[in-house]
């Protein structure tokens, strides 16, 4: 098992969850730096979900034609299915995460401008399951929409006219909405076990915000008494 591809993709999983809260911000703020965030977000959104279909990682066709990964399969006397299965589990697990995790402050954001988040989750939905599928099937990265616009446009135009396959990701797409529904009342029931620590954090964090710089001071004064004192010194 080659366990580099593995980790470049939970790094890539990471990015669209570290962008969806500064996609938020720049909507709540309309910063100009909002649009440009919202389509790095974008493109980089289906490398989380790309996660739930990683299984050829961990069980893959061996050049004999054998599936490797099956319940026989036993080395030094120890069953690897269960081990590739508990790997992949943990592998698909935190691709969900991320992917919740994303999108999650954008829903919140939207919800704050009156917007309805469940409206437009069909077609968000919809798109990262043909992202999810163009990069398994047609092996398209995430900055080939910046390296090869074109032919990216052109295969997914294409795949919206193939009905088969637009079926296909339609309900791919379905049941990813399901999964972040069901992770995201996990987050919630989790926040709300854990709402005294999570507050106590959150008051620790506000306070280290409010710190003064360094050499400051919060007395203006005492501040005032030794400028006087400063003044007065030969």
């Amino acid at each position: 098992m080659d366990l580099r591809p593995i980790l470049w993709n939970m790094v890539l999983a990471v990015i669209p969850a570290l962008l969806g809260p500064l996609v938020a911000a720049g909507l709540d703020r309309k910063k100009w730096w909002g649009l440009p965030t919202f389509l790095l977000w974008v493109a980089f959104l289906p490398n989380s979900a790309y996660l739930l279909a990683g299984r050829h990682h961990f069980f893959w066709l061996t050049p004999e034609g054998e599936f490797a990964g099956s319940f026989l399969e036993v080395r030094g006397g120890i069953a690897l299915f269960p081990v590739r299965l508990l790997a992949f589990l943990v592998y698909a697990g935190f691709g969900l995460l991320t992917f919740t995790l994303a999108v999650r402050p954008l829903t919140a954001a939207l919800r704050r401008r009156g917007w309805i988040p469940v409206l437009l989750a069909p077609l968000l939905f919809t798109l990262v399951a043909q992202g999810v599928y163009l990069g398994r099937t047609v092996r398209l990265n995430s900055w080939d929409l910046v390296l090869d616009p074109g032919r990216v446009l052109l295969i997914e135009l294409a795949l919206w006219m193939n009905l088969p396959l637009l079926t296909l990701t339609v309900g791919l797409g379905g049941l990813l909405w399901v999964g972040y529904v069901l992770t995201d009342l996990c987050l919630v029931g989790f926040m709300v076990r854990h709402e005294g620590a999570i507050r106590a954090i959150s008051v620790h964090l506000r306070q280290f915000r409010k710190l003064p710089a360094p050499g400051r001071l919060q007395n203006p004064r005492m501040t005032a008494e030794i400028r006087d004192c400063d003044a007065s010194a030969p």
